[in-house]
């Protein structure tokens, strides 16, 4: 890395494009308004204090009004801070804000540093070394009230803290040269620190954003599994069956309200981790329980067939609801089942089942009613056929058969007058006719044939 590349990236603000960045902006920003009160006092002090120590030789300009002038730009800034409302805070007003606070900073330096070269230039060598001091303590404590913001910690340092200490070490005095010597220590062990501190600053920014992120995830996935959760009751709770789950020790682990409302089960009265024999302790006395004992409906639901095998059952309870159960065996001993209520159903089955009893008993009794009507018939000594209003073949016996033999084969039920007597004509039954057409409207008839 070369060394422009060194110098950018100590003055160099956090970006606003991911997550860290957008977190130590943030946080720089907080940090910075707590320590704002502090830095501009020990601005105003270390200001008077040079002020109070200047001889009245020095021109009034250099001993109140440049700093009184350097005072109230502080002062208007930090009226700025304090009114700088937090609910207004997003990452990129902070990193516009310390972008101000960078320029604003190295100005306000620059004119420290013009003041103090000044001061140095109008008193005599024995002032020098106690308004390097004054001046040189003002920077490191604005520093370090900066450090969570090193490009303004550094610029203070450099802009301010340089200067002083290459006076003092071109000053060609003895102890002048000491004193810049140490505070040149000083100011290199300052960035250290001030280095380090941001470091861990950085690295506790960091761990506060990661669990931010994971208590943001933790609640994302709580409101998603929250959200699945009530969809699975509002589907589970609008099923037309009632449902549930047991587990390997017959423990209720999820059922939904048709289940109750079939058994007329209370829901305050039902809940998950209940034992299967409690549950059959409620429904015998709510009066939804199956037409047998207790002791033998538990020997019957316990026994291995029922329930390590799939089945479907049809029961009758006690208070005439009829209910077919759909058990389903899990892994282990445990098991799903669905209840329906087929009450409705199953009465209009018995119903169509018992019509269909009754229409083909009906139509049984018919037949041997016509069974019966044709014995006796036959046993009439003429030859009777009965036809219906539009003239088709309802009925005819023996005799009526063997009297018109020839028309055998038109004679089936249904068959029109016209049409029989067509077939006779073919056939023969009526010579005399044969060069006759029939009428086409012939009258209806019961005709009797001797």
């Amino acid at each position: 890395m070369g060394l422009f590349a060194r110098v950018r990236d100590a003055f160099r603000i956090a970006d606003a494009i991911d997550p860290l960045g957008r977190s130590l902006l943030l946080e720089q920003f907080r940090m910075l308004r707590k320590q704002v009160p502090v830095l501009y006092a020990v601005l105003l002090v270390d200001g008077i204090s040079v002020g109070l120590v200047l001889p009245s030789t020095v021109s009034p300009w250099l001993r109140f009004a440049a700093p009184a002038a350097l005072l109230a730009i502080c002062f208007v800034r930090l009226v700025q801070w304090i009114r700088f409302e937090d609910s207004e805070l997003t990452p990129d007003k902070a990193h516009r804000q310390l972008s101000i606070t960078r320029v604003f900073t190295g100005l306000v330096d620059a004119g420290f540093a013009c003041w103090m070269l000044a001061l140095f230039g109008a008193v005599g060598p024995g002032l020098r070394a106690p308004i390097a001091l004054l001046i040189f303590i003002g920077c490191i404590g604005a520093a370090y009230c900066l450090g969570s913001f090193p490009p303004a910690s550094r610029l203070t340092m450099i802009v301010v803290g340089a200067p002083i200490v290459s006076v003092l070490l071109l000053s060609g005095d003895g102890m002048m040269i000491s004193l810049g010597i140490n505070l040149l220590l000083l100011l290199v062990l300052l960035g250290r620190m001030i280095n380090t501190n941001f470091w861990s600053f950085v690295q506790s920014v960091e761990t506060q954003s990661r669990l931010a992120e994971e208590g943001d995830r933790a609640r994302i996935a709580e409101q998603t599994a929250t959200a699945v959760a009530e969809r699975f009751d509002r589907a589970l709770n609008n099923m037309s069956q009632g449902l549930c789950f047991f587990d390997d020790d017959q423990r209720l682990i999820v059922c939904n309200r048709r289940y109750l409302e079939i058994y007329d089960l209370d829901p305050d009265h039902v809940r998950p981790g209940m034992k299967l024999n409690d549950i059959v302790d409620l429904r015998y006395s709510v009066g939804s329980a199956p037409k047998m004992a207790k002791q033998q409906y538990l020997i019957w639901r316990n026994s291995t067939p029922v329930i390590a095998e799939n089945s479907d059952t049809t029961v009758e309870l006690t208070n005439g609801r009829i209910v077919l159960i759909r058990h389903r065996p899990m892994e282990g001993k445990g098991w799903v089942a669905t209840h329906e209520d087929i009450t409705e159903r199953h009465r209009t089955e018995m119903a169509l089942a018992a019509a269909k009893g009754a229409a083909e008993q009906a139509e049984a009794d018919a037949r041997a009613a016509h069974t019966h009507l044709t014995e006796a018939l036959d046993v009439v000594p003429e030859g009777l056929a009965v036809f219906d209003e539009d003239d088709r073949l309802v009925l005819w016996n023996r005799q009526y058969a063997q009297f018109y033999a020839a028309s055998r084969d038109g004679l089936a039920a249904g068959t029109p007058f016209e049409t029989i007597l067509r077939v006779g004509l073919v056939a023969g039954q009526y010579p005399e006719a044969a060069l006759r057409l029939l009428p086409p409207n012939p009258p209806r008839h019961v005709r009797r044939a001797a």
